[in-house]
């Protein structure tokens, strides 16, 4: 009884640890996901900031 009881409680503490570890790669893929975004458009409006003064200077 005791040898179920021990594998019960590990497999519970398992189970709690690898949805803990879900949610924060869920949340980590979002984090990612978002910083990707940022990133490409930061560098679209850098781009595009940079072809501004270019053509502004052909001017």
């Amino acid at each position: 009884m005791l040898s179920f009881c021990c594998h019960f409680v590990v497999g519970c503490w398992l189970l709690v640890i690898g949805c803990w570890l879900l949610v924060v790669g869920c949340l980590l893929l979002v984090v990612g996901c978002w910083l990707l975004v940022v990133g490409y458009l930061f560098n679209s409006l850098r781009c595009y900031a940079c072809l501004l003064c270019f053509t502004n200077a052909l001017k």
